[in-house]
Order: structure tokens, then sequence, then C-alpha cells
């Protein structure tokens, strides 16, 4: 089996572990994003090779590729009326217990 070097301050990438599975870069994203239509098989042993060869996805590639976070700012001024104040940290806290 394909077994990348390990060398400090190197990343494996999805090639890396299409070489390891034998499979195209295409299964691995499509595993990777758990897509219906790779077979269990398949996806059992791409996952393998993740692991043994030390693949793990970086959050903030997801984020880059998918154009969105799914973080939700808000901001809030400091002189808020009390009621206003209120039903403004009551929402914040509905949507935080959402996420």
């Amino acid at each position: 089996m394909y077994k990348k070097p390990v060398i400090s301050g190197t990343k494996v990438t999805i090639v890396d572990v299409a070489k390891a599975a034998e499979v195209s870069t295409a299964t691995v994203s499509r595993v990777i994003n758990q897509d219906i239509r790779v077979r269990t098989a398949t996806r059992k042993h791409v996952l393998e090779a993740m692991q043994t060869i030390g693949y793990k996805p970086l959050r903030t590639s997801r984020i880059n590729s998918q154009k969105r976070t799914g973080l939700l700012g808000c901001i809030l001024a400091d002189r808020l009326e009390s009621i206003l104040h209120f039903w403004f940290y009551t929402l914040l806290d509905k949507v935080a217990g959402m996420a």
C-alpha cells in the first residue's frame, strides 16, 4: 500500500489518499463530503487509507471551498433600552441553543 513519507511540515492531501486507496480524487472528495453515491466498501477502503497515511481534513479548506462558515455575527450597541436588551439576548440564547 502507498504510504507517503512523513516529513516534518508536510501535509497529506486528497491526492495522497487517492493514491493510497487506488481511487480518484473525486471519490476521496465524495467520501469526505459523505456523498451517498459512494459504495460502502469503497467508502470503508478510502477511510482506512485516510487513517493509515494520517489524512485530516482542514475545516478552513471546507469553509473556503463552500464559501460559507456557518457562523452568525451579531453586533449590539451598549445603550439599548432594557426591554430591547433582554429581547436580543433571549433571541441570541435561543439561536445559540439551536446551533
